[in-house]
């Protein structure tokens, strides 16, 4: 997911279960983490 998000200028929610094939809540969860993580790195 973070490669995928790092070519990306926006990810949903719909692109973040794709990718991971996670339900909802657990692709939630991955993309609060990449978003403290982007937020940290700016």
């Amino acid at each position: 997911m973070f490669a995928y998000a790092c070519r990306k200028e926006r990810v949903t929610l719909v692109d973040a279960k794709a990718v991971t094939g996670l339900m909802g809540v657990q692709a939630t969860a991955i993309l609060e983490a990449l978003h403290v993580q982007r937020v940290f790195l700016d």
